[in-house]
């Protein structure tokens, strides 16, 4: 995909002083019309989101990331965190950066998350429901736990009362990520991806899924949302989305699971067909 961005980057430190790097995707060939926010998924970084973010640019759309404590290039424990909702408060720190950064209209705002990435979104929508009237959620690990044995689940929930730093692997493969080899080759030799989580995240995420369904309702009635999710995904479960669709009560929101295709829609062999979705969706909700 041709690169249609000035790329940035810097650094801020978060409440806890830990250095929090992002990054900035500026449109060369528009003006700015809309900032989107984009959420990474577990054991990767932002830098992953390259091919979107310059997609997005066609839009006129300048894309800010961050690589989350304790992922990618910031500071921290691999796959640690002291509370999830630090994530959150991370998301509102860049979220104020982006305002500052090109001044443009604080109501056009996207947000856009992939799999923990997604359910950090869905979380911020609830918490801070006026600051994005946009929504783009990939795979959202809305029941982070059906992926974990039950004996292994009760043995971790023992173990975390004595060691909550404690990392395990998160058992991610690239080949139940996507199905393109050339991005399974990039997962496997990308210095910055790791596949290491603590048990203190495993639960925090956990508390968070819960709260995130409780909440449902506090989501902004005019908030405009796509949801994508891989027929064939092995790692978060495309029933889980269809429920938290079912349930959500908006009057602007879409579904696509996308056949043939894994846990990243935006990576797989079949993604042509994912960023033709997000291109007809943009178009309307941006009209």
């Amino acid at each position: 995909m041709e690169k249609n961005a000035i790329v940035e980057t810097n650094h801020f430190y978060n409440s806890r002083g830990y250095k929090i790097f992002y990054q900035m995707w500026k449109p060369v060939k528009s003006p700015v019309s809309l900032v989107a926010t984009i959420i990474h998924g577990l054991g990767e970084h932002i830098g992953r989101y390259d091919e979107m973010a310059n997609f997005l640019t066609d839009f006129g759309i300048a894309s800010f990331g961050i690589d989350l404590y304790g992922f990618g290039k910031s500071e921290g424990k691999r796959g640690h965190v002291f509370d999830i909702n630090d994530y959150l408060k991370d998301i509102k720190t860049l979220y104020s950066i982006e305002g500052k950064y090109l001044g443009v209209n604080h109501k056009k705002r996207l947000i856009l998350g992939h799999s923990m990435g997604g359910l950090l979104a869905l979380a911020y929508l609830e918490k801070y429901p006026d600051d994005h009237n946009l929504a783009i959620i990939s795979a959202p690990a809305l029941r982070p736990e059906k992926k974990v044995p039950k004996a292994l689940y009760i043995v971790a929930s023992i173990l975390k009362l004595f060691w909550p730093s404690l990392q395990m692997s998160n058992k991610l493969r690239p080949d139940e990520i996507t199905s393109d080899m050339t991005e399974q080759e990039y997962l496997k030799s990308d210095g910055l991806v790791h596949d290491k989580i603590t048990l203190k995240l495993f639960f925090e995420l956990l508390k968070l899924s819960k709260l995130v369904w409780k909440n449902i309702h506090k989501i902004n009635k005019d908030l405009k949302i796509l949801f994508f999710h891989g027929e064939n995904d092995k790692i978060a479960f495309k029933e889980d989305t269809e429920e938290f669709f079912n349930l959500l009560q908006l009057k602007d929101k879409r579904l696509e699971i996308m056949k043939n295709m894994k846990h990243e829609v935006h990576t797989d062999i079949n993604r042509k067909a994912t960023y033709e979705i997000i291109k007809d969706w943009l178009k309307s909700v941006l009209e």
